[in-house]
């Protein structure tokens, strides 16, 4: 018996730590959008590693040196690729002024309640917030709500219906455009900030969903199509980020995860602000549970809600905001701070 056990721990954590090997090398090698399960698996990644606590378990039961040293490939992965989300903070520096406080929050296209967004926006109190996918009359209630705190915005006609971009923000918005780049499903929210004097490029996105596959019937070729335009919208607008000079800051529902092909690319210039400064995976989506097709969905699966920024920012802080009650996703909050040496 104790032969038997040592022998399926040796197989069970030589094919898993082979798995967790193919997989690398084809992340390395392929993007998301050529192979619908390397997509799949990339949007998921945390969850390959639930295996590793049984495998180990089971190798230390049977006393089996190898199948421990086998589990020791993706023990280093998972804590090459999460391990520093669950570090210790350090504190930020102690600097002069207050950093520079951006929300993000996509408040769902069916929620009708302004009251509720609004008092998320002012548990938080940030100096600009982002929103997407919001109907016509939840803008004109919010514009009337967030009036006072935020004199200066960019909304979307109240008589659009669903899937719209707006900005609120305590400082001077100079310019706003609603920006179309070749291959990118949606318009894109670009403004430029004046901030004690600097001005900044903030771009506000949401990108397209791959939310069919939560359900059974998805074809691969949907799949696939999905992860390719988000990556061709990824290389356009980092291609269109590489021609400005200044500080920026891109944040949305990015519908992607940090181990895809999308967010490599966005990050290619820009850091991730929770990556950064935050703490523990930050899941924001869904915000509560649901049943799809008799399958429960649970709250909190996935990061698919950004703050990046550029080296002309320190990130002080990053975290998931409080829930409205209503909308699928959580906001996400980031207190960046403009390095010294950035010159008007």
């Amino acid at each position: 018996m104790k032969a038997a056990l040592r022998m399926l721990s040796v197989i069970l954590a030589t094919a898993y730590s082979g798995g967790i090997i193919l997989w690398l090398v084809l992340r390395v090698i392929l993007p998301d959008s050529r192979l619908w399960c390397l997509a799949v698996a990339n949007t998921f990644a945390e969850y390959l590693f639930l295996p590793l606590v049984p495998i180990i378990l089971a190798a230390w039961m049977a006393r089996s040196r190898w199948a421990l040293a086998t589990t020791a490939v993706p023990l280093a992965v998972f804590l090459w690729m999460f391990g520093p989300l669950f570090l210790p903070r350090l504190p930020p520096p102690r600097v002069e002024g207050r950093p520079l406080i951006i929300m993000t929050f996509n408040v769902w296209g069916f929620n009708r309640n302004a009251q509720a967004i609004a008092s998320v926006i002012r548990q938080v109190d940030p100096d600009i917030v982002l929103l997407q996918e919001f109907r016509g009359w939840v803008v004109t209630d919010l514009a009337e709500e967030l009036g006072d705190a935020y004199p200066y915005h960019d909304l979307p006609d109240a008589y659009l219906t669903k899937g719209s971009l707006g900005i609120f923000s305590r400082y001077p918005i100079v310019s706003a455009q609603r920006l179309l780049l070749p291959d990118v499903w949606r318009p894109i929210l670009y403004t430029i900030l004046e901030v004690d004097g600097q001005r900044i490029h903030v771009f506000n996105l949401h990108l397209i969903s791959s939310s069919r596959v939560f359900r059974w019937g998805s074809s691969p070729r949907y799949i696939e199509r999905t992860y390719e335009r988000r990556e061709l919208a990824a290389t356009r607008l980092q291609k269109f980020i590489a021609t400005l000079e200044g500080p920026i800051i891109v944040a949305g529902d990015l519908n992607t995860t940090p181990q895809t092909t999308t967010y490599r690319i966005l990050t290619t210039d820009l850091k991730d602000a929770f990556y950064t400064v935050g703490w523990g995976f930050g899941h924001t989506y869904p915000a509560r549970s649901r049943r799809i097709r008799r399958t429960l969905i649970p709250a909190r699966l996935l990061r698919i809600d950004h703050i990046l920024y550029s080296s002309h920012f320190e990130a002080v802080r990053a975290y998931v905001g409080p829930w409205d009650g209503i909308s699928d996703h959580l906001p996400v909050v980031a207190e960046l701070r403009l390095n010294q040496e950035v010159s008007p």
